[in-house]
């Protein structure tokens, strides 16, 4: 049986953390892999949500404390860990992880990372970027979770060692349920007849937060019934209390986020980089019509006019008519959001995802 060795630095329960859980749940049900997890403890309590996920799954997990930037004891501590648990693989999420885990490498594993996106918010960043994308260079093999991610790595030298592996999800998980809707509805008070968009992620300029905001401020005039629910944690929360909109409801983190996807009808994502975004494929799996940026790999999912409406990044016009115009045709929401589901159900399962990892561990030579 191979040990498959996650190590992740979460600061919250996001993207990578949801694949994590996927392929680890996978995993888990082989009977020739063992999943274990390593979560590194940066001392701002983000590890918390993942390690709450982790002991209800029941995963093996551990966490790992990191005090800086390069942490010789951590570096000791893992190489230690690794080798009392003959880890065969390690599986890395995130640039803090690829680092660690290079410095490893001596232990004789073979190194998977999954390249999920770079966020570049300044010079400081954008040089933590540049480092990652070198030291992946020694990684057996870099997955790439998007079209434009897996061009990049090409770009640095990677092309030999880097696969493209769409993320995917557990369908069940976001099962609409009349009930739920109705118990998130009553908490926030809004009526069964608002017309709710709702957003899932880092409450963040990055994400286009802004932008829906401002999108939001010209439509509510002409549609009294429209709301805005946002789910996570971020940057402008403080701001968005400070406003104290009536019809902007941020609710903060959520450990049962699919309950608020069936008190959505429509779901938004105006980020202005993404690689493969795991909640619009919540979203689609809970039959949820889209709205998103042309970004990413989010093309490959939602098809505009079918599945939903893409705008370009950054464009609150654009926007505003993708809303405008859903909010218009209440059918034309419905049509879109079964054909989102059909897609969903047929290309980005967890089943599928889980599949082609499998067949990554077993190509590692021994």
């Amino acid at each position: 049986m191979k040990r498959i060795f996650h190590l992740i630095s979460s600061n919250g329960f996001y993207g990578a953390e949801n694949v994590l859980v996927e392929i680890c749940s996978g995993l888990q049900l082989s009977s020739r892999f063992e999943p274990v997890i390593g979560l590194l403890d940066t001392g701002n309590g983000g590890h918390l949500p993942l390690l709450e996920e982790c002991e209800r799954k029941k995963f093996e997990c551990k966490v790992f404390v990191c005090r800086g930037r390069y942490d010789k004891k951590l570096i000791k501590d893992l190489k230690t860990f690794i080798q009392s648990k003959r880890i065969d693989v390690i599986h890395t999420h995130g640039y803090k992880s690829n680092f660690y885990a290079f410095f490893v490498r001596s232990t004789g594993c073979k190194l998977v990372s999954t390249c999920h996106n770079w966020l570049v918010s300044d010079f400081k960043m954008q040089c933590f970027v540049w480092l990652d994308k070198f030291l992946l260079r020694f990684f057996d093999v870099v997955v790439a979770v998007s079209g434009p991610i897996e061009k990049e790595l090409h770009k640095w030298g990677m092309a030999g060692k880097t696969l493209l592996v769409y993320n995917g999800i557990s369908l069940e998980r976001f099962r609409r349920d009349s009930e739920q809707r109705k118990r998130v509805r009553d908490r926030l008070g809004l009526a069964d007849s608002d017309i709710v968009f709702g957003f899932v992620g880092r409450v963040c300029r990055e994400k286009g937060v802004e932008i829906l905001l401002e999108s939001g401020r010209r439509i509510k005039p002409s549609f009294p019934e429209m709301h805005i629910v946002l789910v996570g944690d971020g940057e402008m929360l403080a701001l968005l209390e400070k406003e104290n909109d009536e019809y902007v409801h941020p609710v903060g983190v959520q450990t049962g986020v699919g309950s608020f996807y069936s008190a959505f009808d429509v779901f938004v994502l105006p980020s202005l980089n993404e690689g493969l975004p795991m909640v619009i494929l919540e979203a689609m799996a809970a039959r949820l019509p889209v709205i998103a940026t042309l970004v990413g790999s989010i093309p490959d999912v939602v098809e505009d006019g079918r599945t939903g409406c893409l705008v370009e990044a950054d464009d609150s016009v654009a926007l505003v008519k993708a809303m405008e115009k859903l909010l218009r045709n209440h059918e034309q929401m419905s049509v879109m959001a079964e054909r989102g589901f059909q897609k969903v159900s047929q290309t980005f399962t967890s089943g599928r995802m889980v599949q082609e990892y499998i067949t990554i561990y077993d190509s590692l030579p021994e």
